[in-house]
């Protein structure tokens, strides 16, 4: 029995694609017109983001369980699956990525929510270098309560464009872009 929930695709450079799945039960199948070069269970993470890198491997990012929450984890992945690095960020609240976006200097950003920091979710913005040492860290609030970003790029400066949503007073849900 095979029960899984996509929970993203990558082309790759190879000429192949990467997948990450929520799998409960995993019972191994043979696919219709691709053959699986590699596969990885990345522990108890959930992967929520991913993106490839310059050398064919992979940069992927979500949450994992501490031992009462979330943290946001981040890992790069070499061309054959091989975890090259990996790091949990965190505080007392629950933390998740949501996006990432590798820059040109051979890092990533990684964004994402965090209740540590009242009055609800704020967003949680992570920069790492190539070998994932944190380089900062910000927390971004807009007095709503509750922030979510579903894409993150970046620009030609070399900044961040981040979009998403954010709750407002009306219940209802407004666009934000940073």
């Amino acid at each position: 029995m095979f029960k899984s929930l996509l929970r993203g695709i990558l082309a790759i450079a190879c000429g192949g694609m990467a997948c990450a799945q929520v799998v409960q039960d995993f019972a191994p199948t043979k696919g219709v017109g691709y053959q699986t070069q590699w596969s990885k269970r990345l522990g108890s993470a959930i992967i929520r983001a991913m993106s490839g890198t310059s050398d064919g491997g992979m940069f992927v990012a979500g949450d994992a369980p501490n031992s009462s929450n979330l943290d946001v984890w981040v890992a790069k992945l070499a061309a054959d699956g091989t975890v090259t690095w990996q790091y949990r960020f965190g505080k007392d609240g629950t933390e998740g990525a949501a996006a990432l976006a590798p820059t040109s200097d051979g890092g990533l950003a990684v964004v994402g929510t965090s209740s540590s920091f009242p009055p609800g979710y704020s967003l949680y913005l992570i920069k790492l270098s190539s070998s994932g040492d944190p380089l900062w860290q910000r927390v971004i609030d807009s007095g709503t309560g509750f922030e979510y970003i579903n894409a993150m790029a970046e620009t030609d400066d070399g900044g961040l464009v981040l979009v998403g949503t954010t709750a407002n007073t009306s219940s209802s849900n407004d666009i934000w872009v940073l």
